[in-house]
């Protein structure tokens, strides 16, 4: 959502201007102007009560795009819904309904509420509410100052309050902060927290600004950080109060250096841009095929493949001996378009030791790229082999089994599955890459994602896990460990060569209770999913934010979402419980949190999501 539609350069920062309730400036004609003149992209337009003193005529001077464009409301600020005088709520109440009815009749893309008076904020917040569900059109931004006047830098009172608002108002989407700075700025991680929150507009007072040694008016470095978060966010920016003498446009050119200080977008993150807050669907590796595109996007991975070819290599080299004149037996098993199959090679290249691959895929599609591969490289030491690993029956036993079969939450694409099924083709003193993955669980807030999932209007989509590129959201504690999974599987003991001991099936469910200290006051949305890999001895992978391999994007973090959101004040415990289970035909996951709000079991036997065998 944008005031200004049009295309603009990358370095455009969005301007505008809050006009004074002084009927003597409250004039559309004079606001416009006033744009013109600083070269500012849209007005706040006070609505001054139900006669609408500054839209007089307005529709002569402004078409429907302009309104849209141009213009958005501003509510009468001296209304009080919350005051103990029953006649001034109730005519404040009319006055706000009018004024809100008249924005939405003239298409304006936003109106800009006044902070709630006091802590009484219950009949405001109803009578939005209903505005809310009354209108379609437009969004809400409700002004809510960064600090509380007088408050200590660690006080919280202003997002407290907002929260409180936004909850009685049933957390509807159209209903969004306009973040106000303050002279005085809270804690660090209070104005991180801005980022989990859909803020449209940050308001910024001419009073906020100092002046830099030529006389123009400049924010302070704390200031103009929050401004870049804000910025990265996709939020616009008000100007409010008198400009002075330096105009309007002294302070537009301030934010437009701001913004061009900002370091461009290194490459992998042109890469994540689009994918930002993204909800997708993991894949289905067993179920479905997998288009080429999808392969195509995962081979650009600059350190993934990397890294499997130093721990093959690592392996081979440590196995040489043994191996004989004619090398090692490698299996690579879900080999996709061959680029594990390339790693092995390097490696067996760099290593000296030769190897026999046998790459093995169910995709038939694959196959063909994989058999054209074969012919144009030269893989004479390759056999292609078009099966499910499940069920192939291997000629030989193999010294190294590689596989990438790995999802955002370790085993959520059924490695473990796949990798018990496969095991019966590795020698007993055989290698697994990866020998080890492991995943971890943080409770995190993000306003924006709890509001795509509410928009299916179902509970299937809470039930949901999503791989998503988390961009407007935070964490509120450390990462804790979930489930680890190890191969080969030692209590699993099928091995190719050795006697057959007619093993049950292997248990690959798993279950634990997580309890999380909150860092600080926030609405928990759902749960961010990370993992860890270890492929062979010291070489790793990981999207687990501390230790995460720099600049590999093969993979995002999934998030489990609660169908509620719940506050959490700093310190509390929050405890969840989480499953992982598994049937004849399908594994899924079941999550319900315990602490400090007792919340339904989630996706009971994958009633919502599974992930298919």
């Amino acid at each position: 959502f944008f005031v200004v539609m049009s295309k603009t350069p990358e370095n455009h920062v969005y301007v505008g201007v809050e006009i004074s309730e002084d009927p003597q400036e409250a004039n559309l004609d004079c606001g416009l102007e006033l744009c013109a003149e600083n070269d500012l992209d849209f007005l706040a337009l006070p609505l001054l009560g139900p006669t609408f003193e500054p839209f007089k005529h307005s529709q002569k001077i402004l078409i429907s795009s302009d309104w849209h464009h141009a213009v958005v409301g501003k509510v009468t600020s001296s209304i009080d819904l919350d005051t103990e005088d029953d006649f001034d709520r109730r005519r404040g109440e009319q006055t706000l309904m009018s004024e809100i009815s008249y924005c939405s009749h003239m298409a304006l893309p936003a109106i800009l509420l006044h902070t709630p008076k006091s802590a009484a904020i219950v009949n405001y917040a109803r009578a939005v509410y209903s505005a809310l569900l009354e209108h379609t059109y437009p969004m809400l931004w409700l002004r809510v100052p960064l600090s509380i006047e007088g408050e200590e830098e660690d006080a919280d009172g202003a997002w407290l309050q907002w929260n409180a608002f936004r909850t009685l108002c049933n957390h509807h989407p159209k209903l969004t902060p306009a973040v106000e700075l303050t002279a005085d700025l809270p804690a660090p991680r209070i104005l991180e927290r801005w980022k989990a929150e859909q803020v449209k507009c940050l308001l910024i007072p001419t009073s906020v600004f100092m002046s830099d040694i030529h006389g123009r008016p400049a924010l302070s470095l704390r200031h103009q950080d929050f401004v870049k978060q804000c910025l990265r966010h996709k939020a616009q920016i008000m100007l409010t109060g008198p400009a002075g003498a330096v105009g309007y446009q002294a302070y537009r050119e301030h934010l437009r250096a701001v913004k061009k200080s900002m370091p461009p977008l290194s490459p992998i993150q042109a890469y994540e841009q689009p994918y930002y807050d993204c909800l997708q669907a993991p894949l289905q590796p067993l179920m479905d095929h997998l288009a080429s595109q999808t392969y195509e996007v995962f081979e650009k991975d600059p350190v993934k493949y990397a890294q499997y070819e130093k721990a093959i290599g690592h392996a081979l080299t440590d196995i040489a001996a043994q191996c004989g004149e004619r090398g090692a037996v490698v299996m690579v098993v879900g080999a996709g378009r061959g680029p594990l199959v390339k790693a092995t090679l390097r490696a067996s290249k760099t290593s000296k030791v030769k190897v026999t691959v046998y790459a093995v895929e169910k995709n038939p599609n694959a196959v063909v790229t994989l058999q054209a591969m074969k012919q144009q490289c030269d893989w004479e030491a390759v056999t292609i082999v078009s099966a499910d690993m499940r069920h192939w029956q291997a000629p030989e036993g193999c010294d190294i089994l590689v596989s990438e079969l790995l999802g955002s939450f370790g085993d959520n694409e059924l490695s473990p599955e796949c990798l018990d099924g496969a095991q019966r083709f590795l020698k007993p003193d055989g290698i697994s890459i990866p020998a080890q993955y492991r995943s971890y669980l943080s409770p995190m807030m993000s306003a924006k994602l709890h509001n795509d999932v509410a928009a299916y209007n179902d509970l299937e989509h809470f039930e949901t896990n999503y791989v998503v590129r988390i961009h407007a959201g935070i964490t509120v504690a450390e990462p804790q460990l979930v489930f680890t999974f190890e191969h080969p599987n030692v209590e699993y003991p099928v091995f190719y060569g050795a006697p057959d001991c007619n093993p049950s099936t292997p248990d690959n469910t798993r279950e634990v209770t997580l309890r999380f200290t909150a860092d600080r006051n926030a609405l928990i949305h759902g749960f961010a999913g990370y993992f860890d890999s270890q492929l062979y001895k010291d070489t790793y992978i990981s999207i687990l934010p501390s230790t995460h391999s720099q600049d590999m994007f093969s993979w995002f973090p999934i998030m489990f979402p609660v169908q509620t959101p719940f506050l959490v004040r700093e310190g509390d415990m929050i405890e969840v419980s989480f499953w992982r289970r598994t049937g004849k035909h399908k594994a899924w996951y079941e999550w319900c949190v315990t602490s400090p709000v007792s919340m339904p079991l989630q996706n009971p036997n994958g009633r919502s999501c599974s992930i298919g065998l």
